[in-house]
């Protein structure tokens, strides 16, 4: 997306990186919360690798749901600077 609308490469692959990680984090904060609330055993300190895979999915939706966020704003911002737009100014 940074090669097609000329940005900032390394600035986009390090966004992509946080947010992966960051919907990670998150995912499992909020399953360690959800697990001690509802007093789950099912899945216990063994069991590190389960919370891992349960958090992958998040974290590729998270990059997902950025992705599209990102790609809406640039969109819209190329849409802005249009020369094809007209201005209610100039009536």
């Amino acid at each position: 997306m940074a090669k097609e609308y000329v940005k900032n490469k390394v600035g986009y692959a390090i966004i992509g990186v946080v947010s992966y990680y960051g919907g990670q984090f998150l995912a499992g904060m909020l399953i360690y919360v959800l697990i001690d609330f509802f007093g789950i055993t099912a899945i216990d300190e063994n069991n590190k690798m389960v919370i891992g895979l349960l958090g992958l999915p998040i974290g590729i939706l998270t990059c997902f749901i950025v992705y599209k966020m990102l790609s809406k704003r640039i969109h819209h911002e190329e849409v802005l600077t249009s020369d094809d737009v007209l201005d209610d100014t100039h009536m």
